[in-house]
């Protein structure tokens, strides 16, 4: 776990030393996750937009500590996201989804949390702020 932490800032920093614009991890941020698996699994931390392929559009690594409700435990996730808004099938797949988070949510992927244990793969989205 603390392993995953210390990439993830080391990929962070990384991004702070590029001087120069480049599509490949060209922005962070601080994101929030919620997991298709449970109705209590939330995680929260670093996003780093790993390459940009258009203004709106770039393939984010989220990595985050994770709280899973249904195990009581803390764990932790990291995923390969995108973002929903301008994707005619992104945007059909989460429809529901948006229209219960009143369209707070800007990307959805796949990744996998490490909980009680076990490492789960799973689908999810994101809040970026």
């Amino acid at each position: 776990m603390n392993k995953l932490l210390t990439v993830a800032a080391l990929l962070l920093l990384a991004t702070a030393a590029v001087a120069e614009p480049s599509p490949w991890f060209s922005a962070t941020c601080w994101s929030a996750e919620k997991t298709f698996d449970s109705l209590e699994s939330v995680a929260a931390g670093p996003s780093l937009s790993v390459y940009k392929w258009a203004p709106e559009h770039a393939v984010w690594l989220d990595v985050a500590l994770l709280y899973d409700g249904a195990a009581e435990t803390l764990g932790g996730f990291a995923g390969l996201s995108t973002e929903i808004k301008g994707n005619a099938l992104l945007e059909a797949l989460t429809a529901p989804v948006r229209v219960i988070s009143k369209d707070l949510l800007s990307n959805v992927g796949l990744g996998a949390k490490y909980s009680d244990g076990a490492l789960t793969g799973l689908a999810y989205v994101t809040t970026r702020f």
